[in-house]
């Protein structure tokens, strides 16, 4: 066991059980905690491979050429003046509004303090490794990874969760919700194992999301975090959620390689739970599957499937 694991200090009463589960893989360490009260509590960062990028399964079905676009503009900096992905966007989602009712022509996604102003169910079309701006480019924020100090904790009471170090504003990328891309057939026969096990780490891009191809209806893909993943697997469900969900395209324009962003939703305050919504896709297969909700919002609807 390394020096890190098993360290204390005070966030209210826990004990440490490790300073950074990515293990320097993010730019920002994340730690594990517990209550000090939990005797013998298990090491979650041992159950799953930690990884910052998507993995794709060999079920799924994608064209080999990587369709994207670069922007044109001169600097290291873009302008939504000049910028393409900008001008791409206009043409796709003409009728997209910001999250206070205004048109986003000729607009970034993202304000100049990097935070999402893009209403939820449109994607985000980020500058990539063909474009000649820097990473300090104001839209490159998802591709530059976690920024946010965030813990996963657990409880006496409850299991496994996530909550921020510190105030997180508005719109503030959190993280990626990051696992293996598998087709539906395959995802089919995982949760069929998980609803065996009593859990499931399996994101349906549902029918909220419009992705790249605007697909309306049953998903063509999912993320399995079952096996590799990152903090984002922690994040539970909530009926009143402080995520949002964006599809964000950075190496191709194909919906199968956009990036699961998850985004503040409103303030979030340090110590608060993080949580995003779940959707209604069923967890499990060929059995009944709802699972009990226990997110005490006042708009529970008591479980989730």
């Amino acid at each position: 066991m390394e020096a890190h694991h098993f360290s204390k200090r005070y966030f209210g009463k826990t004990t440490v059980l490790c300073n950074d589960i990515s293990f320097g893989k993010e730019p920002v360490p994340i730690s594990c905690v517990v209550d000090e009260e939990l005797l013998n509590p298990e090491k979650p960062w041992e159950s799953f491979t930690y990884v910052t990028k998507p993995m794709l399964n060999p079920s799924v079905d994608f064209a080999k050429e990587k369709l994207q676009h670069r922007c044109g503009c001169p600097g290291l900096v873009c302008s939504p003046v000049t910028c393409d992905h900008v001008y791409l966007f206009g043409n796709d989602f003409e009728e997209a509004r910001d999250i206070y009712g205004k048109s986003m022509r000729c607009r970034f996604p993202y304000d100049d303090k990097e935070r999402i102003i893009l209403e939820e169910g449109y994607p985000v079309y980020e500058c990539n490794q063909l474009c000649g701006c820097s990473k300090a480019c104001h839209n490159r924020v998802l591709q530059n990874g976690i920024r946010t100090k965030l813990e996963v904790f657990r409880t006496e009471s409850k299991g496994w969760k996530v909550r921020g170090c510190e105030h997180i504003l508005r719109g503030t990328f959190v993280c990626e919700y990051i696992g293996e891309v598998l087709d539906q057939q395959e995802a089919d026969k995982g949760r069929i194992q998980y609803g065996k096990e009593g859990c499931s780490y399996i994101h349906d891009v549902d029918a909220n999301i419009n992705d790249i191809g605007r697909i309306v209806g049953e998903p063509d893909y999912v993320v399995d975090a079952t096996t590799h993943g990152n903090v984002s697997r922690f994040i539970n469900h909530s009926c009143s959620p402080n995520l949002v969900t964006h599809q964000v395209a950075v190496e191709s324009m194909e919906s199968l390689l956009a990036h699961i962003g998850l985004y503040a939703s409103t303030d979030i305050a340090a110590g608060e739970e993080i949580t995003r919504g779940y959707g209604s896709k069923p967890v499990t297969s060929g059995r009944e599957n709802e699972h009990s909700c226990h997110c005490r919002a006042t708009n529970c609807k008591g479980h989730f499937g």
